[in-house]
């Protein structure tokens, strides 16, 4: 089993459209999915509410956290995806210290870009040997917003993802009805987005966990892949 949490300390950054679109996305390409949603507000188990459909969503306290991925474990999850709230240091750093992958998506503004440093800090408090990188959210169809905050970044030595989601209607018109907007609008360039996101989600997946000691998960590993 894997484990993807979803960080970042300012709130409206994307992290539950980001979980949740990758949720979907492995449960399209016939994986075994859960969402833990540490969030008090509960934003994804809501979702999942409107959805009323797989994959299944969990709401969970942070020092529960450990407990319900044994659980997830044990009942055959391929993955796991942890949705956090903003400003909530407790939540980041119980899902950092579980994660195998941790992504923190940013919106393409100073505001947004300033608030990584402190996501960093708390990854570091919680002494993860996870892989980590920035996914950019909202992104304008014009003007060089991406390009300046990608260069921001990186110049705090953090890797971001080559692909980004753009500002598009789909992700709010599919949230009202509890779907992604790969479901919502399959042909639609989101639906793109989502799926090139998700096949380098896998690749850094499976480069994190091939370094880990063969005898941390019991039995046979399962190697996630985008699939269909």
């Amino acid at each position: 089993m894997k484990v993807i949490s979803v960080l970042g300390q300012k709130g409206g950054s994307g992290k539950t459209t980001l979980t949740l679109s990758l949720a979907v996305a492995a449960y399209k390409a016939n994986k075994s999915v859960a969402v833990i949603d540490l969030d008090p507000q509960a934003s994804a188990c809501k979702w999942g509410d409107r959805r009323n459909a797989d994959p299944v969503i969990i709401s969970v306290q942070p020092a529960r956290l450990r407990n319900v991925l044994a659980t997830a474990r044990e009942n055959g999850a391929d993955l796991v995806l942890i949705d956090t709230p903003g400003r909530l240091e407790q939540s980041a750093i119980a899902a950092a210290q579980e994660a195998d992958l941790i992504l923190i998506p940013c919106r393409p503004t100073i505001k947004d870009t300033e608030t990584i440093e402190s996501t960093i800090s708390l990854i570091r408090a919680a002494r993860t040997k996870a892989k980590l990188a920035v996914i950019l959210n909202g992104v304008p169809s014009r003007g060089a917003q991406r390009e300046q905050a990608e260069d921001a970044i990186r110049s705090m030595a953090i890797p971001v993802y080559p692909f980004f989601l753009s500002n598009r209607v789909a992700f709010t018109h599919a949230d009202v009805l509890g779907l992604s907007a790969q479901e919502f609008e399959p042909s639609g360039q989101g639906a793109r987005e989502i799926k090139e996101i998700y096949r380098f989600t896998c690749e850094l997946l499976n480069s994190a966990t091939s370094q880990q000691s063969k005898g941390k998960n019991h039995g046979k590993k399962t190697r996630l892949t985008a699939g269909a």
